[in-house]
């Protein structure tokens, strides 16, 4: 089986970046360069939450940048192995969707298709 490689940073539209987060359950935060995006994760052991961090970042072309080697957890010290790996299965995800899973284009309006006249003309 291959594994692709994640790439440390992803960059696509604001729109793309945001519906494929909330998607998966993350819930965004305002920054002044971007977003941070969170996701908790319940301990099974010890019934604490643990917040996963993800940031992005407003590029100048109004894309938006999404840090992947830069995710973690906000708390510090000692992290649950199951938090751990949920969370690192969880950024493979976030990749794989940003990656793979383009933008969708606006459909084309019927002044613009080849047969657009008939959409637009009375039914006989």
């Amino acid at each position: 089986m291959t594994r692709k490689k994640v790439t440390n940073t992803i960059t696509r539209p604001f729109a793309h970046v945001h519906k494929t987060l909330t998607a998966l359950g993350f819930s965004e935060k305002a920054t002044l360069a971007g977003s941070v995006y969170e996701l908790s994760f319940r301990s099974p052991t010890s019934h604490q939450s643990y917040t996963y961090l993800i940031p992005t970042y407003n590029d100048d072309r109004g894309s938006t940048c999404v840090h992947l080697h830069e995710a973690s957890f906000k708390e510090s010290g000692e992290i649950p192995a199951q938090a751990f790996s949920a969370a690192r299965h969880v950024l493979s995800e976030v990749a794989q969707y940003l990656t793979s899973h383009g933008q969708k284009t606006a459909a084309t309006g019927t002044a613009g298709a080849v047969n657009g006249h008939l959409a637009n003309s009375p039914a006989r």
